[in-house]
């Protein structure tokens, strides 16, 4: 009887991995394989990569994925991205830092204007940050 059990099992194993998967629904199927990914922005309920076209992808956990670069005003691009309490932070292609609002409200986004001395931020090229903090280089090398 154990002997009919198991051949019974493998029979049924080996159906398994020949069964097409046509019934798998197309969100489960890899996604963005044409995208040559060369940041990753983990958060924690969503994460974020960065891909080489300059867009923003975010991977939402429970909400699927999207490219968040399509909502920034104006047809501006990411040039780096870092993960907040939440919220994606950004360097935009114009040289403005944007911040998303948080994962589990409608998207949009709000642009950081002055930094901590009160001078307008026009010339930014790299940004990181944690929680509710980040630091960002403007393009002549100074923080």
């Amino acid at each position: 009887m154990k002997r009919l059990l198991f051949i019974a099992f493998v029979a049924l194993c080996i159906c398994w991995v020949k069964m097409p998967r046509s019934h798998v629904p197309s969100r489960a199927k890899p996604m963005f394989l044409s995208h040559t990914i060369d940041d990753i922005v983990a958060g924690e309920y969503w994460c974020g990569y960065h891909t080489t076209d300059n867009h923003l992808w975010a991977i939402n956990y429970g909400g699927g994925i999207a490219d968040l670069t399509t909502s920034l005003p104006g047809g501006l691009a990411v040039i780096k991205a870092t993960m907040c309490f939440n919220l994606f932070r950004v360097v935009a292609s114009d040289g403005t830092i944007r911040q998303s609002t948080h994962y589990n409200e409608p998207l949009s986004w709000s642009q950081i204007t002055t930094d901590s001395t009160g001078a307008t931020i026009t010339n930014a090229a790299w940004i990181d940050g944690y929680q509710d903090t980040y630091a960002f280089l403007r393009t002549d090398g100074s923080l």
